[in-house]
């Protein structure tokens, strides 16, 4: 006997065989696919005479390893005596009645179970603790609640690793199986929950096979009992009273398994399968029922049924006609009994029976909506022999929906980076004939993955509108994977709408999706581009609840947002309306409260290019912060993805200030913009670096203008506040040479130089090279005019010079990359861009002394036609002035 177990165990195909010869008695293949045929007559029949041989020898022993035969009347009052009251259980010392002890278990069990949803603390653990230990150790016999509920409180044990949960799962089921209870498919559910964790295959596998034998000998007991009673019935050897007391007792058995299809104490009366009054013409194509619906779906199927049936109608004619004349008995037999199980205990039944199987009404298969489940978690266990059995099994048990099993496949299609056979799969696919919520949304999910690599943003469309008619909003992912399909193809509007949809979702506006956005504006053609793809980008973003995955991210994306806007408002051809620039900038500073400097800067230059002053100058008032000095102008950073040209915040701010200046100019206002730089702020005087910086920025555009008593006004006031400071001198002396005002400029450089000597910081090449293009000024007259000019005094000057030019020869790497650039100051720039920046800075300087010696060259040239030479300055080596090459704090 245990070899023919095992053996029966070992053969799966044969198990499945037997479902299908219990249905087709011409044992004909039932799913005709070519790759998925499968059950001819031979393997049917074996398998039939396999699983009979089982229940033979089930019956005969009792019990066996893999299935808890039915009990008896005998065995059920010795079980009943045995679960009398014992030392081990209060429950059991309570009661004596074991069938109201099993329903205080489950009560008890049902508190516990809720307790732990609605009140998580010790009190909880203890009781939770408790029910285990009565579990382990009541004998008060298992039902189908009491198994569901005792794997329930597994998943929630406290302090416990998932495998002493699964062991405390197995030991359960190993109790209930030798009280003979019938397993349905939330047993399977719930172990499948137990061992994700653990990826055990080999519990699931026991599981599910146990699951399959109890309903496969359940069939064959049913089919047995059918053709005694068929038998009887064609040799008239019952009676009509018999008959029907037979017929009565087998209807009172089918509706309580089409109603209750798991009944927890009775084995015989089990999971439901066909009206148990047809003979061999039972459509399995249809849940149990006589509603007009499946009559129709009947019909429907009619002419592939009879190519399999057509052998058996000939020889069961008179069978049917038996059959036919008990139907209407039955049919009132059905309406009482219906009514007589509805009163009598029926609703505690229900409570019973999981809801999510309750319409599960087939014999011997497995819930179509479980097997998804499987076949996703043999995924997670990298096991696709299992998956691709589950989704054969799936086809050839269920012939209604294979939607769920589909889009288990195309996930893992998509995991394993098979996107062309997945995408293939996908459009052979009609999503639209899911009939379940849940599977058309996974089937949709996959979709958006395809739209997404193929970039088809008629797809992506389409699929959005699905989802709509579901009442759905879609998780994030999808959300992205849709609107990059609309991207790729720029459709603008689409993934428009996309976007709004993600913000109200309350999901986060990712920035690969934005940069895509902007950078698949340049691929369209120059007669398409239109200033509202961006502009209402903008508005989008401006309303968003959260952009991107990090602030670092979020100022990247809108100082490149800001530069698409700036590259298209300095475009000849294609400008957009500055004012509607300027509103979706202003508002997305105001949104997001960035005080990014190079994001200010850009939205100061579109306000004061829309004339609107007074948000320009508030922003302008952020310039002054502490990070303006922490951050010294440098480059956008540059990735892969930047969508915009290369622009430094020194150029940035340079034209940003331009634009400003020249609007308080206009709008005679210049105060109102000299007062964003002396305006005493708090703390912000401690760092006068930076407004010595802006200083620096605003002092040449007003000079541009002509506006010298702003630039005089400027230069002393930060004299008088900080003292010297080599950036603010070199603007106004380059202010000053510009206007041809060389005295005062000289006048300018010698008063640093002498405040050099009380510590003051030091001049750099610019300062010289002004120094120089000033003193060219001054001679170049004098010698056309035959003016007379200070001999010794330009002698002195020119003197400084060369001791400038020797002084930055001798240091061999130039003092750049101390004087000008610190190390501290470019910590967050990357190696590469640090190494750019230096060299191109040392050519630079490399330009700038050059441009020195020749000045230095001319002026000496020019000394040599007055007949004076630098030698004879009697005091130059009395000054002991050796001039060092240095930078700008802020250059």
């Amino acid at each position: 006997m245990t070899g023919s177990w095992a053996r029966a165990v070992r053969t799966s195909r044969s198990v499945h065989a037997c479902a299908h010869f219990a249905r087709h008695r011409d044992g004909g293949a039932i799913w005709r696919h070519p790759q998925l045929a499968w059950g001819q007559s031979s393997s049917a029949v074996s398998g039939g005479v396999l699983l009979h041989s089982v229940a033979m020898m089930c019956r005969a022993s009792g019990s066996s390893p893999g299935i808890a035969a039915a009990p008896n009347d005998a065995q059920r009052d010795q079980g009943a005596q045995s679960a009398r009251p014992s030392n081990m259980s209060t429950l059991s010392r309570e009661h004596g009645n074991a069938d109201f002890d099993t329903e205080k278990l489950n009560s008890a069990l049902q508190h516990a179970l809720s307790n732990t949803v609605h009140d998580i603390g010790a009190d909880t653990a203890c009781s939770v603790n408790e029910m285990r230990r009565i579990l382990e150790s009541t004998d008060v016999a298992f039902d189908l609640v009491t198994l569901g509920s005792s794997l329930k409180l597994a998943a929630r044990l406290p302090d416990t690793t998932q495998l002493a949960k699964l062991r405390f799962a197995v030991r359960m089921l190993q109790r209930a199986r030798m009280q003979g209870v019938p397993l349905d498919d939330s047993v399977l559910v719930r172990f499948l929950e137990l061992a994700k964790p653990l990826r055990k295959v080999d519990v699931v596998l026991v599981v599910k096979r146990i699951i399959e034998m109890q309903r496969q000998l359940q069939l064959i007991l049913e089919d047995e009992k059918r053709e005694k009673r068929r038998a009887a019935r064609k040799n008239g050897n019952d009676s009509e009273s018999c008959s029907g007391s037979d017929d009565t007792d087998e209807d009172r058995s089918h509706y309580a398994r089409k109603v209750y299809p798991l009944r927890a104490n009775n084995y015989g009366g089990g999971i439901g399968g066909g009206n148990e009054d047809d003979d061999d013409d039972i459509d399995y194509d249809n849940d149990e029922g006589n509603d007009d619906d499946n009559d129709k779906d009947k019909d429907k199927n009619a002419n592939d049924d009879d190519d399999d049936d057509d052998d058996d109608d000939d020889d069961d004619d008179d069978d049917d006609d038996d059959d036919d004349d008990d139907d209407d008995d039955d049919d009132d037999d059905d309406k009482d009994k219906k009514k007589s199980s509805k009163t009598s205990g029926c609703s505690l039944q229900s409570e019973r029976i999981s809801s999510r199987f309750r319409d599960d009404l087939r014999l011997g298969c497995i819930n179509e909506r479980v097997y998804a489940d499987l076949m996703e978690y043999w995924e997670q266990c990298h096991r696709v022999d299992l998956m691709l059995e589950a989704f054969v099994e799936q086809l050839r048990e269920h012939y209604s929906e294979q939607m769920s099993a589909l889009a288990v496949l195309l996930r893992y299609y998509y995991g394993r980076k098979n996107y062309e056979t997945a995408a293939e799969m996908w459009r052979n696919i009609d999503y639209s004939s899911a009939t379940h919520v849940a599977v058309k949304e996974s089937i949709l999910r996959v979709g958006a993955w395809t739209s997404a690599l193929e970039g088809s943003d008629t797809d992506a469309w389409l699929i959005a509108t699905e989802y709509l008619k579901l009442s759905i909003t879609p998780g994030a992912r999808t959300l992205r994977l849709l609107t990059s399909a609309c991207i790729s193809e720029s459709n603008h509007e689409a993934a428009r709408s996309l976007m709004r949809w993600t913000c109200r979702a309350d999901y986060v506006l990712h920035e690969k999706e934005l940069n895509d956005y902007l950078r698949s504006k340049k691929r369209r053609k120059r007669d398409e581009l239109s200033e509202d793809a961006v502009l209402a980008l903008g508005k989008v973003v401006s309303r968003a609840k959260y952009l991107c995955t990090s602030e670092t991210e979020r100022v990247q994306f809108l100082r490149s947002y800001c530069g698409v806007l700036y590259r298209d408002l300095s475009n000849s051809r294609y400008a957009p309306d500055v004012h509607a620039v300027a509103e979706v900038a202003l508002s997305l500073v105001a949104r997001w409260k960035t005080l990014d400097p190079t994001v200010t800067s850009f939205a100061v230059h579109f306000a004061s290019r829309a004339e609107r002053l007074d948000d320009a100058l508030r922003l302008a008032r952020s310039w002054r912060a502490r990070e303006v000095l922490m951050n010294p102008p440098e480059s956008l950073e540059q990735k892969e993805s930047s969508v915009v040209p290369k622009i430094s915040l020194d150029s940035l701010l340079e034209r940003a200030c331009v634009s400003l200046v020249k609007q308080s100019v206009k709008e005679r206002r210049t105060y109102d913009a000299l007062a964003i730089l002396f305006e005493r702020r708090g703390d912000d005087f401690d760092h006068p670096p930076v407004i010595a910086y802006l200083v620096s920025k605003f002092m040449p555009v007003y000079g541009s203008l002509g506006r010298m008593r702003e630039c005089t006004e400027m230069y002393r006031s930060y004299l008088d506040l900080f003292g010297h400071d080599v950036s603010v001198s070199n603007a106004y002396m380059e202010v000053l040479d510009e206007a041809d005002r060389a005295s005062e400029g000289i006048a300018v450089f010698r008063t640093l130089h002498e405040a050099q000597r009380s510590g003051a910081p030091i001049f750099n090449e610019k300062t010289v090279c002004t120094l120089g293009s000033l003193l060219l000024k001054r001679l170049k007259p004098a010698l056309s005019e035959n003016a007379p000019f200070p001999t010794e005094e330009i002698a002195e000057l020119v003197s400084y010079m060369e001791d400038f030019l020797e002084s930055a020869h001798r240091d061999e790497n130039g003092s750049m990359h101390t004087a000008t650039i610190e190390p501290s100051q470019n910590e967050n720039m990357s190696p590469d861009v640090r190494l750019s920046d230096f060299d191109q800075l040392r050519i630079e300087k490399s330009r700038t002394l050059g441009g020195i010696q020749e000045q230095v060259n001319e002026i000496r040239q020019l000394l040599t036609e007055l007949e004076i030479a630098p030698s004879d300055v009697k005091h130059r080596a009395d000054l002991g002035i050796l001039p060092v090459s240095g930078g700008d704090q802020i250059s």
